[in-house]
């Protein structure tokens, strides 16, 4: 053996070494800053929702709702984007939601019939309804809104 192979693999060891503790350092200095900057925003929420609780359940409240409204928004821009590349005007991309809308507001009221009629026990007027209601909303879940599949209300 040279002494000089035996310099060279010990310099090699010294420099896998030296990476390894390189690599070590690096993560623990990671886990520090997720730790402290975990602790920073942690913290004064844990002190925010122990000692005023009313204040931060309606900070949290208002923080989702604007956060669920901006991706709503940002959502419903890029649906109207999409429906425009795909050639329709902004008068048939508005009529889309008011048609769902008032589709599901007409089953939703005549839901509330069938129901107010059982509930004064009007069951020979409420059969009739319920079994056309069930038949009516078959028809436009599995029928109608199949065959029109482009624009389906």
């Amino acid at each position: 053996m040279n002494i000089g192979n035996l310099l060279k693999g010990f310099l090699l060891i010294l420099k896998n070494y030296q990476r390894l503790l390189k690599n070590l350092l690096y993560f623990l200095i990671y886990t520090l800053l997720i730790t402290g900057s975990s602790l920073v925003i942690t913290l004064p929420l844990w002190y925010a929702a122990t000692k005023h609780s009313k204040a931060y359940t309606i900070i949290v409240i208002l923080l989702l709702a604007a956060s669920t409204g901006l991706l709503l928004i940002r959502q419903l821009k890029q649906w109207i984007i999409n429906k425009q590349k795909s050639g329709m005007n902004l008068h048939q991309i508005i009529l889309i939601p008011i048609k769902k809308i008032s589709v599901f507001t007409f089953f939703i009221i005549w839901l509330y019939g069938i129901i107010f009629m059982y509930s004064r026990k009007l069951v020979f007027v409420a059969v009739p309804f319920t079994v056309v209601y069930i038949l009516v909303l078959g028809y436009y879940v599995f029928i109608y809104r199949k065959m029109n599949v482009k624009n389906y209300i």
